[in-house]
């Protein structure tokens, strides 16, 4: 029986790294690094349509089954080769296209992985010295011309509620994995998210280097996000946003980290 494929929708600057690290680990799972499977079902959704129906809403029958098979034949001597059972895609930005997946997927499993505002902030302008105006986060950038803090805000808003969203409307499938817990106990993060997976227990993971302390990312070491610049809208929708995953609100006059410690 084919066991069904695994998702993680999140962003960049997410510590995705760790988590597909971790994902690979496991001696059925083959985890794709920037596989970017949603979007592409996506893009031969668009293609489909276009020969098929033009003008009309959704794939037929027939362009899921196809996509299905498409993605499948491309994946499994890739599966045979490593010796797994089962892949996963783990691509950062994957959210706004997850339904699409879903669709050609539908028996698929998501973890969405979350970390705080201001520490991806912090992260990606550490990654990108010299400015964030090409790749990723062009059109971030271009929406708030020479405000990077207001651009990447926007970014992690933007993705963060998609992966909501769907979360939301796919409850049963979806595990949320917050970096800063991941970071903190990995191996409780291990347990958990193997089990959703329904994965058989892999002691050898104990093992594993990935256990070693993570640092968190921003204000490590005192720094402080000018979370000042932000405009108030964006503000506002943020903090919605934080509020919704547990996360403390941004406030001007004091560095933001971490997330709201679970009741007893």
């Amino acid at each position: 029986m084919t066991r069904p494929p695994v998702a993680v929708l999140t962003y960049e600057q997410s510590g995705l790294d760790a988590l597909r690290q971790l994902l690979d680990s496991h001696p059925d799972l083959a985890c794709l690094a920037e596989g970017r499977i949603p979007g592409l079902c996506k893009r031969i959704f668009e293609t489909w349509q276009e020969v098929e129906r033009p003008g009309q809403r959704g794939p037929s029958s027939l362009a899921l089954a196809q996509t299905r098979v498409m993605i499948n034949t491309v994946l499994t001597p890739i599966l045979a080769a490593r010796g797994k059972l089962r892949w996963c895609d783990a691509s950062a930005g994957s959210a706004p296209s997850a339904e699409f997946f879903d669709r050609v997927f539908p028996e698929a499993r998501y973890i969405c992985l979350h970390r705080s505002c201001t520490d991806v902030i912090y992260d990606a302008i550490k990654s990108n010295p010299w400015g964030i105006t090409a790749g990723t986060f062009s059109f971030f950038a271009m929406a708030h011309a020479g405000n990077n803090v207001a651009a990447l805000a926007n970014y992690w808003a933007t993705q963060t509620a998609a992966m909501l969203d769907f979360e939301e409307t796919h409850p049963d499938r979806c595990w949320r994995v917050h970096y800063e817990d991941f970071a903190a106990d990995p191996k409780a993060t291990a347990g958990d998210l193997f089990s959703f997976l329904d994965c058989p227990d892999y002691p050898a993971l104990a093992t594993l280097g990935l256990f070693a302390p993570m640092e968190l990312g921003a204000g490590a070491g005192g720094e402080k996000v000018p979370v000042e610049v932000l405009p108030a809208h964006l503000r506002i929708r943020v903090n919605d946003l934080l509020n919704r995953l547990g996360y403390p609100p941004i406030r001007s006059d004091e560095p933001q980290r971490g997330r709201v410690p679970a009741g007893p």
